[in-house]
């Protein structure tokens, strides 16, 4: 058995680097982003349900009429301002609560996951684009 030599081991190294490089310099990582655009004068809420369940949207008190499906991103136009948020498992006990800001023409966007910690939570990340 002979051990190549060095050089032969770089450029096999090289040459699957390079074979590599295309495969993720074209990649779109804002290819997840959501393509929903805020109507003028209005704000954007998105809530993406990571959670394996239906989940009831309540803002400032009032259901909304569309439920956040599991797995989809569902939007939710408002006007500008702070709102209270709370995100209720439908059929079930997990819950989610927080004051959010909408702002104009932007989205803000609130990623939920179960809470492994607690069964009865839902663990929300929120951020805007």
């Amino acid at each position: 058995m002979s051990i190549p030599p060095p050089y032969a081991l770089v450029r096999t190294v090289a040459t699957t680097v390079a074979c590599l490089v295309p495969l993720f310099s074209g990649c779109d990582f804002e290819a997840d982003s959501p393509s929903h655009i805020p109507p003028p004068g209005l704000g954007t809420m998105i809530i993406d349900n990571y959670s394996y369940n239906h989940i009831a949207v309540y803002v400032d008190g009032f259901l909304q009429a569309q439920i956040a499906h599991d797995h989809e991103e569902t939007p939710y136009d408002l006007r500008p301002g702070v709102y209270r948020l709370v995100l209720e498992e439908r059929g079930g006990q997990r819950n989610f609560r927080s004051d959010i800001d909408i702002l104009s023409g932007r989205l803000t966007i609130i990623e939920i996951f179960e809470d492994p910690h607690n069964w009865t939570r839902y663990h929300g990340v929120l951020f805007f684009e």
